[in-house]
């Protein structure tokens, strides 16, 4: 029933980017010195478990991740974010993270600008 796909090449993939009009964060957490873990909602939806890393590049937005039977990691879902809004996002949560060992509070959100 599955597998009636006679394509033989992938059909090219156009990025939608996701609209974060209204967004807010919530439950900010740092989990390390390099890595806050914090949920997104925005309208219709919450995306949780996303990552703020500060890589060697500068800092960027991970997806949580699963360990497949292969030891590989893979993403469990993906958004995109113009450069712009993934700024905003991360200057939100950087402004709301809550230190390791700090209460986190899970239930307030707080508005990305």
């Amino acid at each position: 029933m599955f597998n009636k796909n006679t394509q033989t090449a992938a059909p090219e993939v156009v990025k939608e980017y996701l609209d974060i009009t209204g967004a807010t964060i919530q439950a900010a957490h740092l989990i390390s010195n390099k890595i806050c873990v914090f949920t997104l909602n925005v309208k219709g939806g919450s995306f949780m478990n996303l990552k703020v890393i500060d890589g060697k590049n500068g800092m960027f937005i991970a997806m949580p991740q699963q360990k497949g039977k292969n030891d590989q990691y893979y993403d469990q879902y993906r958004i995109y974010l113009t450069d712009t809004d993934a700024q905003r996002v991360i200057s939100a949560v950087g402004e709301h993270a809550a230190a390791q060992g700090e209460r986190c509070d899970f239930k307030t959100r707080y508005e990305v600008k």
